[in-house]
C-alpha cells in the first residue's frame, strides 16, 4: 500500500472531504453525506445509528491550531442544533495531550452528546481495508504498472495446482475486479453469462450520474409510445424502459474507471418516491348532475412517486381490488390540478376474490363506479383540503345492474341473519334467488321467478280427496309453512314462516298417482302452477290448505 500523505490536503479540502466521504460510507453504512455547496447547515454527514442520529464532520487539518479550534467548535455549536445523539469529528490528525483535553472535556461539557475524535491512525486503517478507494484515490502510477505486471504474468502462468489453484485465481480475480473502482461493483453472472456492474453502497451520488441521448423517431408508433411514457414518468413519476434501439449514447464518468466506453444499452427509470405522511386516507364520491351524491369511498394511499412536474400517489380500498392513482402537478398560480386513475380488479390480477369479502364493501366500490357520467364530477377529499373534477365518462350500466344486486344482497343478509357472500361470478340462478328473497322481505310479497314443482306424501285416501279438489283444471292452493329453504352462492338460508299462494295449481302426474291410489299403494303427488298462473310467496299469517 503507498502512504496517503494527509498534508497534501492542506490545499485541496474539497479532496480530502471527497475522499473522507467515501471512507465514512463504508464504516458507516447508510450514512447520507451532505453537498456543502448549497450550506451544509452544520452537518457533512449523517448517520442514524442504533442510539439514534450521528452528525459527522470532516476537517482536513493536519495541525490543529487556535484558528483550527474555533472553527471545529462552530461546527459543533452548528450541528447541536439537530440534537444528535452524538457527534464525530473526522480529521487527518491524532490528538496531542492538549487537544485530547480541550475536546474531551472542554467541548464536551457545552454539549448534552457525545464527542468521538476520528483522527490518522483511523483514516489509515480504513484506507488499508478499502484498496478500491486509495487504488481511484492515492495509488502512484508507477505502483500500479508494477501490480499490472504481476497480474498479466499470473494470468500467463500454466495451472500447475490444478482445480484448487483455478479457485485461488477466480477468487483473486472477483476481489481485483472489486478494487477496480470506489462507485461500482464488477461480478461475472454466470446465468447470463455477462459482466455486471453495480453500483457499490454508499456510492456517492455524484459518481453515478449519466448522461444519456435519445432518438425516438417521429415514424415509430412504438417509439413515439415509448417517448409518451418516458416523458410522463419524468414529469410526475413512476417506472419506464426505454429499450436500446432508441438509446443513441450513455456516458458516465466513473463506468470510465473500468474502461467501459460510451455505448448504447437498455436504460431502465425507476420511481423516486417520497413517502413522507403516507399511509393518508382520501375519501371519494360522485356528486351533482341532479342526482345525490353516491356514499363516501374510502381509500388508503401508500406510496408518492415524485416527478419534475408533479407526483402520483398510488393507493388501494380495504379490498384491495380497487386501485387508485391520484396526479397532483405543481401549482401555477393559485390553482392546484388534479387527476385520478381508478381501476377495478376481478380478482384475477390480485389474487383478492369478489366472494373474500364483506359485501357491504363491495356495494360501496359499485355504488361509486354506477354514479359516474357526463356531466357529474368525482369529489376527492385529502387530509390537506377537498378537490372536484368534472367526469367525462358516460354512465356504465352493468355497475348500476351489480350495485342493486349487493344492496338486495345486503338487505336479504341483514333481515335473515344469514352469513350470505357475494358471487365471484354471478349466475342468472344468483340473480333470481337474492331478486325474490330481496322483494319478500322488502315488501311482504315476492312472485316466485321460478317453475316451482313441490311435491307431498299422501295415503291413497288423502289422494282422492285432494284429487277431487283439484278437479281437472286446477285450483287455487294456499299453504302456510314454517321453513322457505333458499339456495344462493352454494349457501342455504331461510325466509320463514311464510304463506304460499298459487293462483291455480294442477297436479302434474295425476293419472299415475290415480293407478297407485286405486291399487291401495301410497302416493307422492307433484303440483305446479297451471299455465298463465303464478305463485306468490308472503309473509302474511299462516293458513291451512283450501281451495
Amino acid at each position: 500500500m503507498v502512504e496517503v500523505r494527509w498534508e497534501d490536503f492542506e490545499e485541496d479540502p474539497a479532496g480530502f472531504e471527497r475522499l473522507a466521504k467515501q471512507l465514512v460510507t463504508r464504516e458507516f453504512p447508510g450514512a447520507i453525506c451532505i453537498d456543502g455547496r448549497g450550506g451544509d447547515g452544520g452537518i457533512d454527514a449523517r448517520w442514524n445509528g442504533p442510539d439514534g442520529l450521528v452528525i459527522i464532520e470532516m476537517k482536513k487539518f493536519t495541525r490543529i491550531n487556535a484558528t483550527g479550534r474555533r472553527q471545529i467548535k462552530r461546527s459543533l455549536t452548528r450541528a447541536a442544533e439537530h440534537r444528535p445523539s452524538r457527534w464525530i469529528l473526522v480529521v487527518p490528525t491524532d490528538p496531542t495531550p492538549s487537544l485530547d483535553r480541550w475536546f474531551h472535556d472542554e467541548l464536551s461539557s457545552e454539549v448534552p452528546f457525545g464527542l468521538e475524535w476520528r483522527g490518522r491512525a483511523w483514516l489509515d486503517q480504513l484506507m488499508a481495508a478499502h484498496p478500491d478507494i486509495r487504488r481511484a484515490t492515492r495509488d502512484s502510477a508507477h505502483a500500479e504498472v508494477l501490480r499490472a505486471v504481476s497480474e498479466a504474468r499470473a494470468e500467463m502462468d500454466f495451472l500447475n495446482g490444478g482445480v484448487p489453484d483455478f479457485a485461488r485465481r477466480a477468487a483473486a480475480l472477483h476481489r481485483r475486479g472489486s478494487e477496480l473502482s470506489p462507485t461500482w461493483n464488477v461480478r461475472w453472472d454466470e446465468s447470463a453469462k455477462s459482466v455486471v456492474v453495480e453500483p457499490k453502497p454508499g456510492a456517492l451520488k455524484e459518481d453515478l450520474r449519466a448522461e444519456f441521448t435519445f432518438d425516438f423517431p417521429t415514424h415509430d408508433t412504438e417509439a413515439q409510445e415509448t417517448r409518451q411514457r418516458y416523458e410522463r414518468t419524468i414529469a410526475l413519476g413512476g417506472t419506464v424502459t426505454v429499450p436500446a434501439q432508441y438509446v443513441t449514447r450513455v456516458s458516465n464518468a466513473a463506468l470510465q474507471e473500468l474502461g467501459i466506453p460510451a455505448g448504447s444499452a437498455e436504460l431502465t427509470f425507476e420511481a423516486v418516491e417520497n413517502n413522507e405522511g403516507l399511509p393518508m386516507g382520501v375519501t371519494l364520491r360522485v356528486t351533482g348532475g341532479g342526482k345525490a351524491p353516491t356514499r363516501p369511498l374510502h381509500v388508503t394511499m401508500t406510496r408518492r412517486e415524485v416527478g419534475t412536474q408533479g407526483v402520483t400517489v398510488h393507493g388501494r380500498d380495504a379490498t384491495g381490488l380497487l386501485t387508485v392513482q391520484l396526479v397532483m402537478y405543481r401549482p401555477v398560480g393559485p390553482q392546484v390540478r388534479m387527476s385520478a386513475n381508478l381501476a377495478l380488479d376481478d380478482g384475477s390480477t390480485s389474487g383478492a376474490r369478489a366472494d373474500f369479502f364483506d359485501p357491504e364493501i363491495l356495494l360501496r366500490i359499485n355504488e361509486f363506479f354506477a354514479g359516474i357520467d357526463v356531466g357529474r364530477q368525482a369529489e376527492i377529499t385529502l387530509p390537506g383540503g377537498q378537490f372536484v373534477a368534472p367526469l367525462t365518462t358516460p354512465a356504465d350500466l352493468g355497475f348500476a345492474k351489480l350495485r342493486d344486486l349487493l344492496r338486495d344482497l345486503v338487505n336479504v343478509r341483514d333481515t335473515v341473519g344469514a352469513a350470505l357472500l357475494a358471487p365471484h361470478t354471478w349466475t342468472i340462478a344468483d340473480q333470481r334467488v337474492i331478486g325474490f328473497a330481496a322483494s319478500l322481505v322488502r315488501d311482504g310479497q315476492a312472485r316466485v321467478p321460478w317453475r316451482w314443482r313441490p311435491s307431498v306424501v299422501q295415503s291413497p285416501t288423502q289422494f282422492l280427496h285432494t284429487a277431487d279438489l283439484f278437479g281437472p283444471d286446477g285450483a287455487h292452493m294456499r299453504v302456510g309453512t314454517s321453513s322457505l329453504p333458499l339456495t344462493f352462492n352454494g349457501m342455504t338460508f331461510d325466509c320463514g314462516p311464510v304463506r304460499i299462494d298459487w293462483e291455480r295449481a294442477v297436479i302434474t302426474n295425476a293419472d299415475t298417482c290415480h293407478a297407485l291410489a286405486r291399487a291401495g299403494t301410497t302416493v307422492e303427488p307433484v303440483f305446479a302452477p297451471a299455465p298463465g298462473s303464478a305463485v306468490f310467496v308472503s309473509t302474511a299469517p299462516l293458513d291451512e290448505l283450501g281451495r
